[in-house]
């Protein structure tokens, strides 16, 4: 199989389960257009709602150590890991899972980058967190 039809069955599986676990008002929020960080997004999304990352490199303040809070939403790229990557200059993790993120808070094709703290790594899962990873 070749690897854009991997990827593409990949997105469209996770699409599934996006579409699936979405409310009626469940929102789309993009960014940077809606909002300039992954945080701020975040901050704003409700359980159901999906953050959508634009092409591009994702780095500094709002869009490392990103705590998601429990929320039931997903963050995805637009166009798959090649075309978006998030990139730490600071020790911090990408994504902070505190304890209460079901399997319903979905993280997906995304590039993580020079995240160098070994204890947390790119995504610190917490206690009983355990959201869905692709």
């Amino acid at each position: 199989m070749n690897s854009n039809l991997s990827l593409r069955l990949v997105l469209f599986f996770h699409l599934f389960i996006i579409l699936t676990i979405r409310g009626a008002d469940a929102v789309d929020i993009h960014v940077p257009e809606d909002f300039d960080t992954i945080q701020a997004a975040v901050t704003a999304a409700t359980d159901g709602d999906t953050i959508i990352l634009a092409n591009g490199f994702y780095t500094g303040t709002g869009n490392d150590d990103i705590h998601l809070n429990g929320k039931e939403i997903a963050i995805i790229s637009a166009n798959g890991p090649e075309n978006c990557t998030i990139s730490s200059c600071r020790q911090e993790a990408a994504f902070i899972c505190d304890g209460t993120e079901t399997r319903n808070t979905i993280i997906s094709g995304i590039c993580f980058r020079d995240f160098t703290t070994v204890t947390q790594g790119a995504i610190c899962i917490l206690g009983d967190a355990s959201p869905t990873i692709s």
